[in-house]
């Protein structure tokens, strides 16, 4: 089997230019796709801080080597404080029993602190309680006076028209009105938001495995390989979606039933060894899926 990402192989390490250039490639539909939900660089350098430290301090775990902020700092490039901090706050949250999670949220954007502003300030309310149509312009409770108590970064003008984009307000003449009473998406959202990850987060896992084995020698290869073609018309694409659809139906399902028959058999009892010791069987994990993606020729 294939070695996994977080192994040590035993070929140095590509060059950091090399990666990084190729990391920026993978990075960039990612980042087209925050940019449209509004998650702002901030954020986004605050919650990978957040992963590198977390991901060094699991290798180092898995390496049998001492954890210290120190051999993190080294591995990450994150400076000693910031480490020592991110290590009291995990301290903190084992001893309150609140479990692994980001210690700090990041912080959201100034179009989502001008919108919770909004929704969560009694001055922005109207007589039901429920926050109010705002005149775009003039004095308090406006817009402007809104925009101006959260920022005197940007003009009204830009944040309006990013609240508009990410579909919060809805703007109407000389008025706005928001369009929802939360800049969290409902729990469906959640759900396919979380599904997303696992799914992109094991298939890049596969990618690193295999470049791991290939670097160290080994000729075993994790499934992970794709078709690509161009110069295709839109009917042609849309043909080839259809038939992608077709074939993955009865792998799909031969696949689930092989699946039930191996765990079927493996929750049945170890049995012991000729020494009377009950043998656990190592358990795992898999993920076996397909994509399909096209978009203009370039």
């Amino acid at each position: 089997m294939a070695p996994r990402p977080n192994g040590s192989p035993s070929q140095p390490p590509v060059a950091a230019d090399l990666v990084l250039a190729q990391t920026q490639a993978m990075l960039a539909p990612l980042i087209r796709w925050l940019v449209t939900q509004g998650v702002g660089y901030p954020q986004l350098a605050q919650a990978l801080r957040e992963v590198y430290l977390d991901t060094a301090r699991a290798s180092l775990e898995a390496e049998g080597k001492r954890v210290t902020d120190a051999a993190i700092s080294l591995r990450t490039g994150v400076h000693r404080k910031e480490v020592r901090a991110h290590t009291e706050q995990r301290s903190a949250r084992s001893e309150s029993g609140a479990g692994p999670a980001l210690a700090k949220s990041p912080q959201s954007s100034v179009a989502e602190q001008v919108f919770t502003r909004w929704i969560t300030d009694a001055a922005y309310r109207g007589e039901t309680g429920e926050p109010a149509s705002l005149a775009i312009a003039g004095p308090a409770p406006s817009f402007d006076s809104l925009v101006s108590s959260v920022t005197r970064d940007f003009a009204r003008r830009t944040v309006l028209d990013e609240l508009v984009r990410l579909g919060l307000v809805e703007e109407t003449g000389l008025q706005v009105a928001p369009r929802a009473l939360s800049a969290t998406p409902p729990h469906d959202q959640e759900q396919l938001l979380r599904t997303f990850s696992l799914h992109v987060a094991d298939h890049i896992a596969s990618c690193t495995a295999n470049l791991d084995s290939a670097r160290a020698g080994s000729d075993e290869r994790l499934l992970e390989n794709s078709l690509y073609g161009r110069g295709l018309s839109d009917a042609s694409i849309a043909q080839l979606s259809h038939l992608a659809r077709e074939v993955w139906k009865p792998v799909f399902q031969q696949m689930v039933s092989a699946a039930q028959q191996r765990y079927d058999l493996d929750s049945q009892p170890a049995e012991a060894d000729t020494t009377g010791t009950d043998t656990t069987r190592p358990r795992g994990r898999m993920r076996f899926g397909v994509y399909f993606y096209s978009e203009p020729d370039r």
